[in-house]
């Protein structure tokens, strides 16, 4: 009995460690699932044998035989894990959703949220999911198929340098505060439509490597887009920018669309690239937007936009074509405690309401501070290498409060514009610019004029003498851009169009020759306006001989010849005509004087009325 005794004893041994292997593997599994590992805690919890084990071997060995006694301690054992309680039993761990999300991750799987029901992140959560997922050799996270569909995360958002294999899909996902995805690398489709960003957003330096999409995306803050690569499509159709919105130096290599989309701050594209065809239809910039130094590749659209304050598009590059079919551009306000709001240019801090005002110089009537609000739309020193498209309606005519100063403007078409308020200081091409449909310039004098013409009138005051020197050189440069809108017009056989620009290249002359030149075209300008005003010739021709008449009837004959006034009236239409039948010998000193004069003038003031008449005709 005491070999059997021992035998037995063994057998129990034996049984109780297979016991706790098997329980051991499974408090492992358990651990692993939570992170943990396997604890002195789970060995005592499965060795502590209770009192009914032993009764259950002492029943087998009453039967008589081995394999039964083994059947019934492996049946005992098993029953007791499950439902014996130990002496001091250790709660029992509670896998929650987010517990398998771990495990799914660590071990490869795809971050599915919504697949676990998990609707809330917070920061720690998010923080355990990026620690937990695969590495790279670099040590930055790697999430498979990140699905944050429609969740909602509490705090920060940190994906720093995170890379997104496969499909990205955070649509009508919200990020309740600051969101970071500085750096982060998305390898396939990525979806944020209808995510709402309510903190500052930062996707600076990602990179996009297919098709990104943020269409009726919201960012109430901050939104920092800048230095990225989109190398697919990209697109933010119908999006909403409250804050500042920056796409600095960003790359658009495939399609790209802001139709629609509603800029409500300061917006940036400085430096920005556009490779593939853009479309800002019917987008809205309420605050300052910047193209400067963008690139257009091919075909841009922004047709219908709205641009409500100052916009600059200078140093920008239109290789292909570009359409601003229906746009609006800001117009002048009110000017407000010396500033005035709205506006186009912006040089040394001073351009205001359309008009560029140097260091506190009265302009148009209102004196401009160096700090001052400005709007409009900057084109100046722009590289146009395709068409560029600026298109009205007749009856709604296109407002371009703006300025192309030093741009080549020979692949530009203006249809149903209104350049009222566009400068085009030191402009070229203009001969071979098209300007269709009722496109015109200010006309508050009965004649188009370019506004640097309107400003160059309206700051006649004393000067010193740089000033006017300065002016010169300006009247000059003026003088070239209506000779370049003659050709054009010319070309196009528009006659009274080309006509207002001769009128107005005479005036930037008078300001701009030699002092003998600019008397003489006083005297063209008094007599006849440039031979553009028929009325002013016909009168100075009228005076003429009003004049002539009544020096002849009083000092022109001698006694013996007519005392009426009819005679030397008759003297003076025929001398105008070179047909007179009196005898000269009849006439006085002065008589002879008054009929050289006649001779020479009356033809000239005959012919120029003659011209002008049959150029109002033809206009």
């Amino acid at each position: 009995m005491v070999g059997g005794g021992v035998h037995d004893a063994v057998l129990v041994q034996v049984v109780l460690r297979l016991e706790a292997e098997e329980c051991l593997v499974r408090a492992s599994v358990a651990r692993e699932v939570m992170g943990g590992g396997v604890t002195t805690g789970d060995i005592a919890a499965i060795t502590n044998t209770p009192p009914r084990r032993r009764r259950e071997y002492r029943k087998g060995r009453e039967k008589g035989t081995r394999e039964y006694r083994q059947k019934s301690y492996a049946n005992a054992t098993i029953h007791t894990m499950f439902t014996t309680p130990t002496r001091n039993p250790p709660p029992p761990p509670v896998l929650t959703p987010f517990d398998f999300l771990l495990s799914t991750i660590a071990h490869g799987g795809p971050c599915d949220l919504p697949t676990h029901n998990i609707t809330h992140l917070t920061s720690d959560q998010l923080n355990q999911i990026l620690t937990i997922a695969p590495q790279t050799s670099d040590g930055t996270p790697t999430l498979h198929n990140p699905n944050f569909k429609n969740v909602t995360l509490t705090g920060d958002a940190n994906f720093h340098k995170t890379t997104f294999e496969g499909d990205a899909n955070f649509d009508g996902a919200t990020f309740k505060s600051e969101t970071n995805f500085d750096r982060a690398t998305f390898k396939s489709e990525t979806n944020f439509n209808k995510a709402t960003f309510t903190g500052e957003t930062n996707f600076n330096k990602a990179t996009f490597t297919d098709k990104a999409n943020f269409d009726k995306a919201t960012f109430t803050d901050k939104a920092n887009f800048s230095w990225i690569a989109f190398t697919g499509k990209a697109s933010f159709r119908k999006a909403t920018f409250t804050g500042k919105a920056n796409f600095v130096v960003t790359a658009f290599e495939g399609w790209t669309s802001f139709s629609w989309t509603k800029f409500k701050s300061e917006t940036s594209f400085l430096w920005a690239t556009f490779k593939s065809e853009a479309n800002f239809g019917r987008a809205t910039f309420e605050g300052e937007t910047n193209f400067s130094g963008a690139t257009f590749k091919s075909e841009t659209n922004f047709d219908e936009a709205k641009f409500k304050s100052e916009t600059n598009f200078g140093w920008a590059t239109f290789t292909g074509k570009v359409r601003f079919d229906r746009t609006r551009f800001s117009e002048r306000k009110a000017a407000e405690k010396g500033n005035v709001v709205g506006g186009i240019i912006a040089e040394k801090g001073s351009v205001v309401g359309g008009i560029i005002a140097e260091k506190g110089s009265v302009v148009g009537g209102i004196i401009a501070e160096k700090k001052s609000v400005v709007g409009g739309v900057i084109f100046d020193r722009v590289e146009i290498l395709s068409g560029l498209v600026f298109r009205g309606v007749p009856n709604e005519l296109l407002r371009f409060d703006g300025s192309f100063k030093e741009t080549d403007l020979a692949r530009v078409e203006f249809v149903n514009v209104d350049l009222a308020n566009c400068f085009f200081e030191n402009a070229t091409g203009l001969d071979q610019a098209k300007l269709r449909g009722e496109t015109s310039f200010d006309r508050t004098r009965k004649r188009e004029r370019l506004a640097d013409e309107v400003k160059l009138h309206d700051s006649d005051m004393p000067k010193e003498e740089e000033s006017k020197e300065a002016e010169r050189v300006k009247a000059k440069h003026f003088a070239q851009l209506y000779r370049d809108l003659r050709k054009g017009r010319e070309d196009a056989k528009n006659e009274p169009g080309a006509a207002d620009f001769y009128y107005g290249e005479m005036e930037m002359r008078r300001r701009s020759d030699s002092w003998g030149t600019r008397r003489l075209l006083d005297a063209y300008w008094a007599v006849s306006g440039y031979g553009l005003r028929p009325l002013r010739s016909l009168i100075a021709l009228l005076v003429v001989m009003c004049g002539a008449t009544f020096v002849l009837n009083a000092f022109g004959f001698q006694d013996s010849v007519g005392s009426s006034r009819g005679n030397p009236f008759l003297f003076v239409v025929g001398s105008l005509v070179s047909m007179t039948t009196f005898d000269t010998g009849v006439l006085t000193t002065t008589g002879q004087g008054v009929r050289v004069v006649l001779r020479l003038v009356g033809p000239v003031l005959l012919g120029l009325t003659v011209l002008t008449v049959r150029g109002q005709v033809k206009r």
